[in-house]
């Protein structure tokens, strides 16, 4: 496989600014790489996390706070009212944008913002996928790189179309990449090999 480099989503640079993510190369940070199947559809400018605790009933829940049905449709939903779930799980809408209420929270559809839903399955694959190892940051005249180890899943079975790369303990989402079409193995391994400049970087514009 080529060399490739990784696209960032775009509310990265927020959830930075927010204090959602700390240093990416510290050792304390998990960051993974997952594989996902042809049925997801990326967003880079609404999807924020690679999936969500299920929702409860009479639960409070804050502006920002996500949530997935108890049966997951791929869609994941954006709490835009604070306030208490209700006894019953709402009808979850479908479309993206679409607001249902709940108790006296409302919930905003993310179409298909659940990752997890469309990860791949298959022999030699672990759901959550796999732990980039030896990360690095480095800054150099307005740009900011993340590196890491190649990925690898030998001796698997896999089909995969896309990649992510997500931090575990917020689950917030890094970079995806579009291998451009279905990319397999079979009883070998399965390799990202990442671009000799980096996996992804992030180049600082002065606004004009």
């Amino acid at each position: 496989m080529a060399e490739i480099s990784a696209y960032t989503y775009a509310n990265m640079n927020l959830n930075v600014l927010k204090g959602k993510l700390g240093d990416l190369s510290a050792a304390g940070t998990t960051v993974k790489c997952a594989l996902l199947t042809e049925s997801y559809v990326p967003a880079q400018n609404r999807h924020e996390v690679f999936t969500a605790p299920e929702w409860q009933s009479g639960t409070s829940y804050s502006v920002g706070d996500y949530v997935i049905p108890s049966v997951q449709n791929g869609h994941i939903y954006r709490c835009i009212t604070a306030g208490n779930s209700g006894t019953g799980e709402p009808s979850w809408p479908t479309g993206v944008g679409d607001t249902v209420g709940d108790g006296t929270v409302e919930w905003e559809c993310i179409a298909n913002g659940d990752l997890a839903f469309h990860e791949v399955e298959g022999i030699g694959y672990t759901s959550g996928g796999q732990e980039i190892l030896n990360k690095i940051i480095s800054q150099a005249e307005g740009v900011t790189t993340f590196d890491g180890d190649n990925v690898v899943w030998p001796n698997s079975t896999i089909t995969a179309r896309y990649a992510v790369i997500y931090e575990v303990s917020t689950g917030v989402l890094l970079a995806y990449q579009d291998f451009g079409e279905n990319k397999s193995s079979s009883s070998g391994s399965f390799e990202i090999q990442w671009n000799a400049e980096g996996i992804f970087a992030i180049t600082a514009v002065q606004a004009v």
